[in-house]
Protein backbone atom coordinates (compact mmCIF):
# COMPACT_ATOMS: atom_id res chain seq x y z
CA UNK A 1 0.00 0.00 0.00
CA UNK A 2 1.39 3.78 -0.91
CA UNK A 3 1.44 6.14 2.03
CA UNK A 4 -0.46 9.60 0.92
CA UNK A 5 1.24 11.65 3.42
CA UNK A 6 1.09 15.44 2.53
CA UNK A 7 4.81 16.06 2.28
CA UNK A 8 4.50 19.63 -0.04
CA UNK A 9 6.99 21.29 -0.62
CA UNK A 10 10.02 18.53 -0.38
CA UNK A 11 8.43 16.14 -2.49
CA UNK A 12 5.23 17.86 -3.33
CA UNK A 13 6.18 16.78 -6.94
CA UNK A 14 7.08 12.53 -6.06
CA UNK A 15 3.54 12.60 -4.00
CA UNK A 16 1.39 14.33 -6.61
CA UNK A 17 2.87 12.41 -9.80
CA UNK A 18 3.92 8.87 -8.48
CA UNK A 19 1.42 8.48 -5.13
CA UNK A 20 -1.49 10.85 -6.17
CA UNK A 21 -1.44 10.00 -10.10
CA UNK A 22 -1.72 13.18 -11.73
CA UNK A 23 -0.39 13.08 -14.86
CA UNK A 24 1.50 16.85 -15.23
CA UNK A 25 2.83 17.14 -11.30
CA UNK A 26 4.81 20.26 -12.51
CA UNK A 27 1.54 21.92 -13.49
CA UNK A 28 -0.17 20.85 -10.54
CA UNK A 29 2.24 22.39 -8.04
CA UNK A 30 1.89 25.66 -10.42
CA UNK A 31 -1.61 26.22 -9.15
CA UNK A 32 -0.62 26.97 -5.85
CA UNK A 33 2.18 29.71 -7.28
CA UNK A 34 -0.93 31.07 -9.43
CA UNK A 35 -2.97 31.61 -6.37
CA UNK A 36 0.17 33.28 -4.68
CA UNK A 37 0.08 35.57 -7.01
CA UNK A 38 -3.46 36.42 -7.26
CA UNK A 39 -2.99 36.38 -3.74
CA UNK A 40 -0.37 39.03 -3.23
CA UNK A 41 -2.27 41.72 -5.88
CA UNK A 42 -5.11 41.24 -3.19
CA UNK A 43 -3.44 41.32 -0.36
CA UNK A 44 -3.00 45.49 0.33
CA UNK A 45 -6.63 45.90 0.23
CA UNK A 46 -6.93 42.89 2.59
CA UNK A 47 -4.26 44.82 5.32
CA UNK A 48 -6.20 47.86 4.44
CA UNK A 49 -9.65 46.54 5.51
CA UNK A 50 -8.76 43.49 8.31
CA UNK A 51 -6.29 43.97 11.36
CA UNK A 52 -2.92 41.44 10.64
CA UNK A 53 -4.05 39.40 13.38
CA UNK A 54 -7.25 38.52 11.57
CA UNK A 55 -5.01 38.03 8.37
CA UNK A 56 -3.27 35.32 10.38
CA UNK A 57 -5.86 33.55 11.41
CA UNK A 58 -7.17 33.22 7.97
CA UNK A 59 -3.97 32.11 6.86
CA UNK A 60 -4.02 29.68 9.31
CA UNK A 61 -7.80 28.28 8.56
CA UNK A 62 -6.15 28.19 4.91
CA UNK A 63 -3.24 25.91 5.86
CA UNK A 64 -5.50 23.40 7.55
CA UNK A 65 -7.76 23.12 5.51
CA UNK A 66 -5.24 22.65 2.95
CA UNK A 67 -3.53 19.99 5.00
CA UNK A 68 -7.04 18.36 5.66
CA UNK A 69 -8.04 18.57 1.99
CA UNK A 70 -4.71 17.00 1.13
CA UNK A 71 -5.37 13.92 3.77
CA UNK A 72 -8.59 13.35 1.84
CA UNK A 73 -6.60 11.48 -0.93
CA UNK A 74 -7.50 11.96 -4.14
CA UNK A 75 -6.34 13.72 -7.02
CA UNK A 76 -8.77 16.80 -6.63
CA UNK A 77 -8.63 17.09 -3.26
CA UNK A 78 -4.84 17.34 -3.75
CA UNK A 79 -4.97 20.06 -6.35
CA UNK A 80 -7.29 21.95 -3.98
CA UNK A 81 -4.87 21.59 -0.96
CA UNK A 82 -1.66 22.61 -3.08
CA UNK A 83 -4.31 26.02 -4.38
CA UNK A 84 -4.84 26.69 -0.64
CA UNK A 85 -1.42 26.05 0.47
CA UNK A 86 -0.91 29.43 -2.02
CA UNK A 87 -3.22 31.38 -0.41
CA UNK A 88 -1.57 30.53 3.30
CA UNK A 89 2.18 30.96 1.80
CA UNK A 90 1.35 34.66 0.96
CA UNK A 91 -0.69 35.59 3.62
CA UNK A 92 1.77 34.92 5.80
CA UNK A 93 5.32 35.44 4.21
CA UNK A 94 4.40 38.98 2.84
CA UNK A 95 1.72 39.76 5.99
CA UNK A 96 4.99 38.67 9.01
CA UNK A 97 7.26 41.04 7.68
CA UNK A 98 4.58 43.89 7.75
CA UNK A 99 3.58 43.12 11.52
CA UNK A 100 7.16 42.96 12.41
CA UNK A 101 7.65 46.61 11.40
CA UNK A 102 4.55 47.82 12.84
CA UNK A 103 5.09 46.16 16.23
CA UNK A 104 8.98 46.22 16.72
CA UNK A 105 10.49 49.08 18.07
CA UNK A 106 12.41 51.04 15.31
CA UNK A 107 16.41 50.42 16.23
CA UNK A 108 15.68 46.55 16.74
CA UNK A 109 13.75 46.39 13.74
CA UNK A 110 16.50 45.13 11.11
CA UNK A 111 17.27 42.50 13.58
CA UNK A 112 14.09 41.29 14.04
CA UNK A 113 13.44 40.91 10.41
CA UNK A 114 16.66 39.11 10.28
CA UNK A 115 15.22 37.01 12.83
CA UNK A 116 12.58 36.05 10.99
CA UNK A 117 13.91 35.29 7.87
CA UNK A 118 16.75 32.95 9.90
CA UNK A 119 14.25 31.21 11.72
CA UNK A 120 12.02 30.67 7.98
CA UNK A 121 13.89 30.25 5.47
CA UNK A 122 17.12 28.75 7.45
CA UNK A 123 16.62 26.28 10.25
CA UNK A 124 12.81 25.50 9.50
CA UNK A 125 13.65 24.47 5.86
CA UNK A 126 16.88 22.41 6.99
CA UNK A 127 14.40 20.84 9.69
CA UNK A 128 11.49 20.47 7.50
CA UNK A 129 13.95 18.79 4.15
CA UNK A 130 15.86 16.41 6.71
CA UNK A 131 12.49 15.38 8.47
CA UNK A 132 11.16 14.55 5.46
CA UNK A 133 13.85 12.72 4.31
CA UNK A 134 14.21 11.19 7.21
CA UNK A 135 10.44 10.11 7.63
CA UNK A 136 9.90 9.17 3.74
CA UNK A 137 13.28 6.64 4.70
CA UNK A 138 11.89 5.21 7.72
CA UNK A 139 8.46 4.52 5.99
CA UNK A 140 9.98 3.14 2.94
CA UNK A 141 10.13 -0.86 2.80
CA UNK A 142 11.35 -2.79 -0.44
CA UNK A 143 10.17 -0.33 -2.99
CA UNK A 144 6.91 0.70 -1.45
CA UNK A 145 6.17 3.50 1.18
CA UNK A 146 3.71 3.15 3.88
CA UNK A 147 3.13 4.75 6.72
CA UNK A 148 3.78 1.49 9.15
CA UNK A 149 7.67 1.42 7.58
Amino acid sequence: MQWRGRVYPAAGNWYAGRSAGVAHATAAMALGQITKLVCMLTLGGLILRARLKWVFLTRMAFAILGYVLCALDTRAWLLAGVTLHGIAFTLYFITAPIYLEQRVDARLRTRAQALLQVIISGFGNVAGYLGTGWWRAACTSGGATSPAG
